[in-house]
C-alpha cells in the first residue's frame, strides 16, 4: 500500500472528521475538487456526469475553464463539496472586475 493510501485509510479508521472536510475560507474551487477526489478516491471519469466531457473536466482541473453554476450545484449535491468553496473564485472575479 502506498503511503498516501495508508494515510487516507488511517484517517478513515480514526473517525477524525477534521481530515474529511474542506475549509471553504482557504480553498479555491479546484483545490476543493482535487481534495474531494483524493479523499474519496474519485477519478476524472467520476466527475464527467457532473461537469461534462472528460476534456472539460481536465480544463477545469487545469484552471483553463471556470465552473458554471450547474457544475457547482452538481459538485455540491453529488460530492458534498461546500458550495461556498466552489463559489469563492466567482465572487473574487466579480470584485476585481468592478
Amino acid at each position: 500500500m502506498r503511503p498516501a493510501a495508508r494515510r487516507r485509510a488511517g484517517a478513515k479508521r480514526s473517525g477524525d472528521d477534521a481530515t474529511h472536510t474542506v475549509d471553504a475560507s482557504t480553498t479555491d474551487p479546484v483545490e476543493a475538487i482535487k481534495f474531494r477526489m483524493e479523499q474519496q478516491g474519485l477519478t476524472v471519469e467520476d466527475l464527467v456526469p457532473v461537469i461534462g466531457r472528460k476534456n472539460r473536466v481536465y480544463e477545469i482541473l487545469a484552471r483553463k475553464r471556470s465552473l458554471t453554476l450547474r457544475m457547482i450545484e452538481g459538485l455540491h449535491e453529488t460530492f458534498s463539496i461546500p458550495a461556498e468553496s466552489l463559489l469563492k473564485h466567482r465572487a473574487q472575479r466579480k470584485n476585481h472586475a468592478a
